[in-house]
């Protein structure tokens, strides 16, 4: 770990792991001075969570299920959080949960808005969706998403920061954003296009 630029822990564990290995996976990394990018949900998210990642990033309907599921009801395509424009109530118990944890949230929503969720503060950024004639095969583009913004963070920052800036996160989000939609014009998950420039700029 100590060589590593960043340690990012998503998706479900194989069976055979211990219970609680992401968490440990996420102290390791911690006192390791690396900085950990999170896409869990429900309880394996809110134990890593309490190792303080750098940036969980996760769809908003996931953060709810996890930490709101006694407030709001919805999915990322239908109900109150698929609207285009969220209620004051939401973005206000999203800021909620983000002070009780030492973190950055990144929640995206399809192809609304993204949330940034830091201390308290809550910051929208907003997504030019692609027109349904561009999207070939949207599969893959939520980790061509995770990947885009790892590697503009790690790019703008010491390996050892965990703390970024609105204004870094909003400038990976945009990146981030150009992956995940290049993604989705690929046929391949996980695959962007071959004119698709690293150094992408909005």
């Amino acid at each position: 770990l100590s060589s590593a630029s960043a340690l990012v822990i998503a998706g479900s564990m194989a069976p055979g792991f211990p219970v609680g290995y992401q968490a440990q996976m996420a102290g390791w990394a911690r006192r390791a001075g690396v900085p950990v990018f999170v896409d869990l949900q429900g309880e394996a998210l809110r134990e890593v969570v309490k190792q303080g990642p750098a940036l969980v990033k996760i769809n908003l309907s996931e953060f709810v299920a996890t930490f709101l599921s006694h407030r709001f009801q919805g999915g990322e395509h239908s109900g109150v959080l698929a609207q285009p424009e969220l209620a004051d109530e939401i973005l206000e118990a999203v800021a909620d949960v983000s002070r009780q944890y030492a973190t950055t949230f990144v929640l995206t929503r399809g192809a609304n808005s993204i949330l940034i969720a830091q201390g308290g503060d809550v910051r929208v950024v907003p997504v030019t969706p692609l027109s349904p004639t561009e999207v070939f095969n949207p599969i893959g583009s939520g980790d061509a998403f995770l990947a885009g913004m790892v590697a503009r963070l790690v790019a703008a920052a010491p390996a050892s920061d965990r703390h970024f800036t609105m204004a870094a996160l909003a400038d990976a989000c945009v990146f981030a954003t150009a992956c995940a939609q290049s993604n989705a014009r690929t046929a391949r998950p996980g695959f962007l296009e071959d004119s698709f420039a690293l150094d992408y700029r909005a």
